[in-house]
Order: structure tokens, then C-alpha cells, then sequence
């Protein structure tokens, strides 16, 4: 029997049963190799998944660790910062308290100063001259016990810085109200402070000068007597203002009699009182009265017998330096 196309010989069918189980072979070493790839992939798939998850747990717990720490961390500052906000708030009320103490105390003081400035303005003020010098200077005493530790300050500043808007008393303030006054004192005790002076002055009966006057009533003879009387006002007026007031002109005065007791003489001579009289001349007041009497001494004449027994002359004399007109 022919076959057509002929059989390929033993050898070519041993050569290609060669290469079949070769590539049968090398399918199946391809297949293992695939196999354990994919075994190897599956692994390290795992194992990165398992990484990835414990990455992922240990950044969550590193996550919640920061934000615990950063809580308490905000909690500690937050706490502080009450703390330091309470003790400032504390701080200032304590501060404004202690203020509103000192407030009273210097109120207290400053207080007393003003009051003792009134006996000051009282005995040596000038009234009616509101800007007169001892005026001015009993205010700029009362202004510097008043106020003069604060203007010291000011001007020469404090070395300590104080959280108080102002000082508390302190040595200045307790002894200025007795300092005003030592001041006043010291500054105006030997001045004249009162414009006008008086006083009453006993004028003695032997005092005067008798001399013949003009005739009465059915022609009878009269004496003019005047009594006279000088009274020193350096006494009276101020040391210190004395010099000046000694050259003084025209200085007014007045006079008028305060009591009178006329002498037997002059009931009989039927004595009155013609005119009172004052006068300064450097420093010294000349107090005149003049009277009048019947002479009951007769032709035969004789000493001139004194008509009053007592006389006093009440006066006031102006300190203030006269106006010049003209």
C-alpha cells in the first residue's frame, strides 16, 4: 500500500515527539515559575498590606499620642494663662482698693491743711484785697503744704515705679497742716495784719493847759483848757510794719471821748467839752480835748483848777499808707 505524501521516518517522529515533550516541559517549568511568582506576589502582597496597616495603626496611635499631648499641652497653657489673668485681676483690685484708702487719707489730710490755712487768712488776711501780698503769700503757703510733694515728684520724677495712680500719705502729709501754720506765722507774725488800730487812753487830770478864752454868758470870764495825751502806737502797730508807718503823712485818726467824770471845779464852772482831736506825727498819736469852763477864780486870779477828775479818749487810727492825690 503507497500512502500519499509518504510517512516521515522514525527519526523525524522521535525528533518531533523530542520537541513536544520539550516544550511540554518547558510549559510546565514556565507554569511553576508562573505559580511561584504568583505565590511570591500573593506574599508580598500580604506583606505590604500588613505593613501598610501597622504603619497606618502606628500613625494613628502616634495621631492620638500628639493630639493628647498637644490637649494637655493647650490645657497647661490654657490653666496658666487663667491663673496669671486671675492673679492680674487680683492684683489690679487689690491696687484699686488700696487706692481708693489712699484717696480718703490724702482727702483726710488735705483737708486738714485747707482748715488750718482759716485761722491763717482769719488773723492776718487782708480784707477787701483779694490779691494783696499777705494774701498771696498765706495761698502760695497753702499751695506748696497743699500740693508741694506732688510737684516735687513730677518735676524730679521717683526712682521706684509705682502701679498706684497716686501716693499714699507719708511724712509731708502729717506735718502739713502744723507747717502751714508755723509757716503763716513765720512769714506774716510781725506783720500788720489788721488795718485799723484802736484802744482807749486815760488822759490825767493834771494834763492840760488852761488858757484865758473868750467871755460868757452876763459877760463872765472862761478858761479853754486842753488836755493832752501822746500814745506810742509802736505798741500797737506791727514790728515789722512800724519803720515804714513812722513815715507816714497825714495818717487819719479819730478820737472821741469814751468817759468823762468832771472835778467839783468843773460842775461849779459849768465845764463842756468843745472838741476831741487825733493826730500821728512819726509813729505817735496826739489825743487832744479841749474844754471849756467858767473862771471862778476871781480878779485876784490863781492857779487854774483842774474842771475834770477823769478822762478817758477811745481812738482808731487807719495803718494802711495813705493815697497821695495829685
Amino acid at each position: 500500500m503507497r500512502v500519499v505524501p509518504a510517512l516521515a521516518p522514525a527519526v523525524a517522529a522521535n525528533h518531533v515527539a523530542q520537541l513536544a515533550q520539550h516544550v511540554a516541559e518547558r510549559r510546565q517549568a514556565a507554569t511553576l515559575a508562573l505559580e511561584e511568582a504568583i505565590d511570591r506576589l500573593a506574599q508580598t502582597a500580604a506583606s505590604d498590606a500588613e505593613g501598610l496597616e501597622e504603619a497606618r495603626l502606628r500613625r494613628a496611635r502616634a495621631l492620638r499620642r500628639r493630639i493628647v499631648a498637644g490637649d494637655h499641652d493647650l490645657d497647661r497653657r490654657v490653666t496658666k494663662a487663667a491663673e496669671e489673668l486671675r492673679s492680674k485681676v487680683e492684683r489690679q483690685l487689690e491696687v484699686e482698693r488700696a487706692s481708693v484708702h489712699r484717696l480718703r487719707r490724702r482727702d483726710l489730710w488735705d483737708k486738714l491743711v485747707i482748715v488750718s490755712a482759716m485761722p491763717l487768712f482769719a488773723a492776718y488776711g487782708q480784707r477787701g484785697r483779694p490779691y494783696g501780698s499777705h494774701n498771696v503769700a498765706l495761698l502760695v503757703s497753702l499751695l506748696v503744704w497743699l500740693a508741694g510733694d506732688e510737684i516735687v515728684d513730677a518735676l524730679l520724677g521717683s526712682e521706684e515705679k509705682s502701679p498706684y495712680p497716686l501716693r499714699d500719705t507719708d511724712a509731708w502729709s502729717y506735718v502739713a497742716p502744723v507747717a502751714n501754720l508755723l509757716t503763716g506765722w513765720w512769714l506774716l507774725g510781725d506783720r500788720q495784719h489788721e488795718r485799723f488800730v484802736a484802744g482807749r487812753t486815760a488822759i490825767p487830770r493834771e494834763a492840760f493847759k488852761a488858757e484865758p478864752g473868750p467871755a460868757g454868758g452876763g459877760g463872765v470870764a472862761t478858761l479853754v483848757y486842753t488836755y493832752t495825751a501822746k500814745v506810742d502806737l509802736e505798741t500797737v502797730v506791727a514790728s515789722a510794719d512800724f519803720p515804714d508807718f513812722e513815715t507816714f503823712q497825714d495818717v487819719p485818726a479819730v478820737a472821741t471821748i469814751g468817759s468823762i467824770v468832771p472835778s467839783v471845779d468843773g460842775k461849779k464852772g459849768n465845764a463842756r467839752v468843745g472838741s476831741v482831736r487825733a493826730e500821728v506825727v512819726a509813729g505817735e498819736l496826739t489825743l487832744t480835748v479841749s474844754a471849756v469852763a467858767d473862771d471862778l477864780r476871781g480878779p485876784a486870779g490863781g492857779p487854774e483848777p483842774s474842771i475834770l477828775d477823769a478822762i478817758e479818749v477811745s481812738w482808731m487810727v487807719d495803718t494802711a499808707e495813705p493815697v497821695t492825690v495829685g
